[in-house]
């Protein structure tokens, strides 16, 4: 997979094999992929305009910006198991309830779950139950 973006996320060098032999590209951080077309300035205006998450789509090549889009995977804190709080303001879940109700069709999961306490949102995964029948 090539991933070309606008401006650069990290420090890039490229090697390409070509009739010439092997060329080298790179660029670093921060760097725009063709500043004399389209210059940091320009992106910059352009991010402000578009909005974070679709100029992560067009320019970036990456159809959600890093550390999320409306949701910030920085909002969420893991725990390990023994680390978790014992009690939470809230939990929050989301269901996926397949409406079909046929033998091979799918059937409502539980899903994984968050729980809002005071240091803020934390996931608490799977909850390992089974496949739950409406029937």
């Amino acid at each position: 997979m090539v991933r070309l973006p606008a401006i650069a996320d990290d420090d890039e060098l490229h090697r390409v094999e070509t009739v010439f032999g092997w060329q080298s590209f790179g660029r670093d951080a921060g760097e725009a992929l063709h500043p004399e077309r389209e210059p940091p300035e320009m992106l910059e205006q352009i991010r402000g305009t578009l909005g974070e998450y679709n100029f992560a789509g067009q320019y970036q090549q990456m159809p959600a910006p890093q550390g999320g889009g409306m949701v910030k995977a920085a909002w969420f804190r893991n725990y390990a198991e023994n680390g978790r709080p014992e009690e939470f303001d809230r939990v929050v879940q989301s269901w996926d309830t397949a409406n079909k109700a046929s033998e091979l069709g799918p059937h409502p999961n539980p899903p994984p779950y968050a729980g809002e306490g005071r240091e803020g949102m934390h996931e608490l995964g799977d909850q390992g139950q089974e496949p739950l029948s409406l029937a």
